[in-house]
């Protein structure tokens, strides 16, 4: 380390630079120009004078005269007054790191394989020949060009890019990412990429390094033998295919029905004049569960495959299962009370607490109940009964019996009553235009909680039993309703005067959205794309922004991102509101800068309540 005055002569110096610039203590005092470093560094005076000048730091790399490399940093001296009086020069030997660039620029130009190595902007530093051979391109127009700008845009893939910057970012790696695109010389090829960080001294800017591999003919080649394979069992296939989609059908025609009436009746009664406020309030009940209803079984909806294949997730609380029954007894009302029918239900006198997906549960015990209002006469009596027994390994086990006086079932069809879809003339649903997926929709959601489900009938004419047994939870510390889930505050808690930004590009969702608000006494500005939010952010303000996923354009997430770079919006609370709730999704929200993460549709108490907590 060597220090300068503004006249450049050399006031100080360490035993090192000494020794490394074969100086003396009696160079002092004399112009550093003028010494050994002055002949390795021509410009060396401009360079102390730009830096004393212009107050910053400046860098030269040189080698010496047996062509060691060398790194020369110049920085400014401020005295103890915070006066610029020089500059202190460090040279720092880089000899290594040199010839291990040079190294590996050489492994990388030599490779079979086309390899890039790119900066943290992405701009090509290094390429192999065999790059330039593969795509056609020649160093002086690649050379510290963007990835993404070569050709006519051929790399210019968003996936690939943010990929590559999350490299950098979380120093990842990625392996066997294929593209698929037109390259201009080419033709249409499939590339197979692999890319990681190179390691680099701390000082320096990390670098990547990207693999790529033309997998063509090998991917068209495994698509052969694919499209072989599938066309070997295409019979079978398409039959398989086809029994899918009836039941994905009729599975859907079955469950959406269902809560579809007693909606249907409560806005009959609440649109009706003069009715009592009774009424009213119970409609709005009613409607109010209905919709919950539908929105958990919309949940499963959106995946086909798992509603195909049975794998339906249940959300498990602890819960008091008379409270589930209750449930279950109001959906069948509407179906009792067409037929004059009514309903036996002796409430437990103890509490018999299961751990268990209440809607569910609500489902499983509201399809037996329609089952036995279907199949019985009108003016009958339907019974439901609940107890608590011990089996024989002593564990403890809800019973619950749907009991109805009906047409009972026959004994050739009772073992098959279950099944899905039976052959002939044998199901119950069948027999009376049903869609013979209800009983086994039952079957399915029951063994999904752990339990049981028997059918018994002594034939035609004598009515029929339907048993469901469920593990008992043991713990008699519980609250009737078991924990409640986030999202189901009981009460609307009151809002404080803030400014919330709601986007989204669907109309009468943010013209809702806003005016729920603003009966809270929140203040409210929206935007229908994100662009033109960027634009009202800024002026309004806002503390609190909604911001929909799926918008035009630019979506939520990139709008996220530009919100989070914003002086107005860097430290705002963003919530993201989407129709899709995985923890995949969730884990991409919280990536793009989001600090919550809702599902649609929200319910209202559940947005006040996190409004709330801000």
């Amino acid at each position: 380390m060597v220090l300068v005055g503004r006249d450049f002569r050399i006031r100080r110096l360490t035993k090192q630079a000494e020794k490394t610039l074969n100086l003396s203590a009696a160079d002092l005092g004399r112009p550093i120009a003028h010494l050994q470093l002055g002949a390795l560094v021509p410009d060396l005076e401009s360079l102390l004078k730009q830096t004393i000048d212009n107050v910053a730091a400046v860098e030269r790399e040189f080698r010496d005269h047996l062509g060691h490399w060398f790194s020369l940093r110049i920085r400014p001296y401020k005295t103890m007054e915070n006066k610029i009086d020089g500059a202190i020069l460090t040279l720092i030997d880089i000899d290594s790191i040199k010839r291990a660039k040079r190294m590996a620029e050489d492994i990388v130009a030599t490779t079979r394989e086309p390899l890039l190595v790119l900066d943290a902007e992405l701009r090509i530093q290094a390429a192999s020949r065999s790059f330039y051979k593969l795509f056609q391109f020649v160093p002086e127009t690649t050379a510290n060009r963007l990835l993404y700008e070569l050709g006519h845009g051929q790399w210019n893939n968003p996936d690939l890019r943010q990929r590559l910057q999350e490299i950098l970012q979380k120093d990842e790696s990625f392996s066997d990412y294929l593209i698929e695109q037109e390259f201009e010389g080419l033709g249409r090829r499939i590339m197979l990429l692999n890319a990681r960080r190179l390691a680099q001294d701390e000082e320096r800017k990390p670098l990547i390094l990207l693999a790529i591999e033309d997998v063509t003919v090998r991917e068209k080649q495994k698509s052969a033998l694919v499209a072989q394979a599938e066309e070997i069992g295409r019979t079978e296939e398409l039959t398989r295919a086809n029994r899918n989609k009836d039941e994905f059908l009729a599975m859907l025609a079955h469950e959406l029905r269902n809560p579809l009436a007693p909606l249907a009746n409560a806005i009959e009664i609440i649109a009706s004049p003069d009715i009592d406020a009774h009424y009213i309030e119970e409609a709005r009940k009613v409607a109010q569960r209905q919709v919950k209803h539908l929105t958990r079984l919309i949940d499963d909806l959106l995946d086909i495959s798992r509603i195909t294949q049975h794998k339906i997730e249940l959300r498990k609380t602890r819960v008091e299962l008379a409270s589930i029954l209750k449930g279950a007894a109001e959906l069948s009302r509407s179906h009792l009370q067409v037929r004059g029918q009514t309903l036996d239900f002796p409430i437990p006198e103890q509490s018999i607490y299961v751990e268990a997906d209440d809607t569910r549960l609500e489902q499983v015990f509201g399809n037996l109940l329609n089952n036995a209002s279907k199949f019985s006469d009108n003016g009958a009596v339907i019974s439901l009964y609940v107890e608590a027994s011990k089996l024989e390994d002593q564990t403890k086990q809800a019973v619950v019996r749907v009991w109805d006086t009906g047409i009972g079932i026959d004994p050739e069809v009772l073992p098959h009553v279950f099944d899905l879809f039976v052959q002939g003339n044998r199901s119950l649903d069948r027999s009376h235009g049903g869609l013979g997926i209800g009983l086994t929709l039952v079957r399915q959601l029951v063994e999904l909680h752990g339990g049981t489900v028997e059918a018994h009938s002594e034939g035609t004419g004598r009515g029929s039993e339907f048993i469901v047994q469920l593990p008992v939870l043991l713990d008699p510390v519980v609250e009737a309703q078991g924990p409640r889930e986030e999202g189901e505050p009981t009460s609307v808690p009151a809002a404080s005067r803030r400014r919330i930004l709601v986007v989204d590009d669907h109309e009468d969702s943010v013209t809702m959205m806003a005016a729920i608000l603003r009966s809270r006494g929140y203040e409210v500005a929206t935007a229908r794309t994100g662009i033109a939010a960027l634009e009202i952010a800024p002026k309004f303000s806002p503390e609190i922004i909604i911001l929909d996923i799926g918008l035009p354009e630019i979506d939520g997430y990139e709008i996220a991102r530009r919100f989070r770079k914003l002086p107005a919006t860097g430290r705002t609370f963003i919530i993201a509101l989407s129709g899709y709730g995985t923890q995949q999704d969730r884990t991409r929200t919280h990536e793009a800068g989001f600090d919550y993460h809702l599902t649609k549709p929200v319910a209202p108490l559940e947005l006040f309540h996190l409004l709330s907590r801000l």
